[in-house]
């Protein structure tokens, strides 16, 4: 069928709507029921779409021509207010992190236990088939759903499997059938997944055994899987499935979109840095930690790759809200800038020590890149280790800490009392003028220190698994894994604390002198 352009009253694009596309391996389009398709499509603003109206297609970024972009599964919209999610799903999540209000968004439909919400910007175009022309179709559901498609790995799959649920993860099982489930068994051992696996068929039921001469985490226990009453082999548990790499949904060729994604006002920060800096010829990294995210600029702009940030002198860039909408302070540069964020730029030498180089407002970008601009071409000096920097540093603690969540900063008696007495003397006034300034304060009595290290199950000897209440076990059939506290199974790649003896030697009343290294010798 030909295509169709279709205006909104309110503006001067033209929406062009199209047929909807066939499903293919890497764009997994369901089908509308019979005798539903575009020539009922109607273009509306987000927030008037009414319930019963069937969502069928968002557009691609205007001004002027816009493209149909079809949601891979049309769905019927029970429009709600933003935030009031029913199942505090990823997508609410993810639009709360970037800034979405209630004024500003709605939620086209609800999460289930297989799909998120639907939010979107409540002036985006949408396509839709009206709730009182939809009512002469059969319903939605009439359409047949396509089966997922999952992977061991990018050259092994896919496999079609019945769809999961919303709440499915990659060490799930999947539904496949007997034909999919020997195709599995064939490629599992060519992967590095599987590299530890054999497969024996037993007339209908699946034997997965793991080699332990083979085995590089030891908690993984074979399966036994039989079929169950359609026929169908649950696979899963023994290594991660990855989705179909060709699933993309936001495909060039017009499919599925972000409707959170509203022109410039939602740019991610790294994307509105990087634009920034590139108008000055500069490249930034991306790097993160800890649920945080920034971005590192090297000051050498002519080498490749990630700066050295232990040898050569770097800046490092991020948006900082003190108070982010969880009430934790936010460093990230995965979301749009908002109000009450702060541009934080730091600049480090190379050998430890890092300074601020300016802190400005959300919306002074501009002069947050031109600073970094004039940085790169007139470095500053590298200050010894030894030296005392002149002037007054804002935020000097926080800036030490980096970007670590660490609460409270430990160091041995014996380091302290090994310094020279001109630095002993300095650090001493400093504690006690510290002391003063607080005393008006509750704190706590003590606090108990426990050296010691974390560590990985896999990396564990008998020992240390012992004193976490961790065993070794098998199988009926000689399949060893991982047991704690005589019920539950142990992921091995899980961290336990395991106190040690610390490695600095006992005060010693005074006694003890470890010679420091205070100019820079090793």
């Amino acid at each position: 069928m030909p295509d169709r352009i279709l205006t909104l009253p309110d503006s001067t694009d033209q929406f062009v709507v199209t047929d909807r596309p066939a499903p293919t391996l890497t764009h997994r389009y369901r089908m509308l029921p019979d005798g539903m398709n575009h020539t009922l499509f109607a273009v509306v603003r987000a927030h008037q779409v009414r319930t019963g109206d069937i969502v069928t297609a968002f557009f691609t970024d205007g001004p002027g021509i816009r493209h149909t972009r079809h949601v891979l599964e049309a769905f019927t919209a029970y429009p709600s207010a933003f935030g009031d999610c029913p199942a505090e799903c990823d997508a609410c999540e993810d639009a709360h992190a970037h800034g979405a209000t209630t004024d500003r968004y709605v939620c086209l439909d609800a999460a289930n236990d297989v799909v998120d919400c639907v939010i979107t910007f409540r002036n985006t175009p949408v396509a839709i088939i009206r709730a009182n022309v939809a009512a002469s179709f059969p319903p939605l559901d009439t359409a047949p759903p396509l089966p997922g498609l999952f992977a061991l790995d990018d050259e092994h799959g896919p496999y079609e499997a019945l769809p999961v649920s919303r709440s499915w993860g990659p060490y799930d099982a999947i539904s496949v059938t007997r034909t999919t489930a020997e195709q599995i068994t064939t490629d599992l051992p060519q992967t590095h997944a599987g590299r530890h696996l054999t497969c024996h068929w037993l007339h209908d039921t699946l034997l997965i055994a793991s080699d332990p001469r083979l085995r590089t985490e030891p908690g993984r226990p074979g399966r036994i899987i039989r079929p169950d009453a359609d026929g169908r082999y649950r696979i899963g548990g023994l290594w991660p499935w990855e989705e179909w790499p060709g699933q993309d949904e936001n495909p060039d060729d017009g499919s599925e979109s972000d409707p959170t994604r509203e022109a410039d006002e939602d740019t991610t920060a790294e994307t509105s840095v990087t634009r920034a800096l590139a108008a000055w010829g500069i490249t930034a990294h991306r790097s993160d930690d800890a649920g945080n995210t920034w971005l590192v600029i090297a000051h050498d702009q002519t080498r490749q790759g990630f700066p050295n940030m232990l040898g050569d002198p770097y800046a490092v860039l991020y948006l900082y809200n003190e108070a982010s909408d969880d009430g934790e302070e936010e460093i990230t540069v995965t979301r749009a800038p908002m109000a009450g964020d702060h541009w934080h730029v730091l600049t480090g030498d190379g050998t430890g020590t890092e300074r601020k180089l300016v802190t400005l407002p959300a919306d002074q970008l501009p002069a947050c890149a031109e600073a970094i601009a004039a940085w790169v071409t007139d470095p500053p000096a590298r200050p010894h280790p030894g030296e005392v920097l002149p002037g007054i540093r804002t935020d000097a603690i926080h800036t030490y800490f980096g970007l670590s969540y660490a609460n409270y900063l430990v160091r041995p008696r014996t380091l302290l009392q090994s310094m020279p007495d001109q630095w002993q003397t300095r650090f001493v006034a400093l504690l006690n003028e510290l002391d003063t300034a607080f005393q008006h304060l509750p704190q706590a009595e003590a606090y108990d220190v426990t050296p010691g290290k974390w560590c990985a199950v896999r990396d564990m000897t008998e020992d240390e698994m012992h004193s976490v209440n961790i065993r070794r076990s098998e199988l009926a059939d000689g399949t060893p894994y991982l047991i704690r506290d005589d019920w539950h199974d142990q992921d091995p790649e899980e961290e336990f604390f395991l106190e040690e003896q610390d490695p600095v030697a006992h005060y010693n009343r005074g006694r003890t002198r470890v010679e420091p290294h205070t100019g820079g010798a090793r």
